[in-house]
């Protein structure tokens, strides 16, 4: 049962990396066609800006857990060998977990505020913000079922999830 939930969580990694690949070429395509009418034909198109703000900062998250790897300073745990070092890597992989989870909690607090306000973007056309918020949201609370799911792997050392042990 836990092989199987580690490749559902690896398959949704993958997923909402090929995803927010596609978007982001789709932004660079959008923001190079708004550069160009805005120079040459000084015409830019509307609402690009606010699409790309809003769109952009799920895709970052959603990359951030394809990575399968947080931002990490090695720079202790990196020199500490053997049982010691060990136990300072699941330390940290601990406080880690601590830090993801509350972010996750307070992303899913402003997202429900966000759904019930029906919190829209103050522009020319009003994008709501409730939408990126909750795919944001998703993609930390992915975040954290990756990082428990190293700890339980670096635990117990199970081969089949050894890839995302550090």
């Amino acid at each position: 049962m836990w092989d199987k939930g580690s490749r559902f969580i690896w398959y949704c990694q993958r997923g909402g990396a090929i995803l927010s690949a596609w978007i982001i070429a789709f932004l660079v395509a959008l923001l190079s066609v708004d550069v160009v009418a805005r120079y040459v034909f000084n015409s830019p198109l509307p609402v690009v800006y606010q699409f790309t703000q809003a769109v952009l900062m799920p895709c970052i998250v959603y990359f951030a857990v394809a990575a399968a790897d947080h931002v990490a300073v090695k720079v202790v745990t990196g020199r500490v060998r053997g049982k010691a070092g060990q136990m300072l890597q699941l330390f940290s992989l601990i406080v880690t977990i601590g830090f993801v989870g509350l972010v996750t909690w307070q992303c899913w607090v402003k997202a429900m505020y966000s759904i019930f306000i029906s919190e829209a973007m103050m522009e020319m056309i009003g994008i709501p913000i409730y939408p990126v918020r909750v795919i944001t949201a998703l993609g930390i609370f992915m975040l954290l079922l990756v990082l428990i799911v190293r700890l339980v792997s670096n635990v117990t050392k199970v081969g089949s999830i050894s890839k995302w042990s550090s």
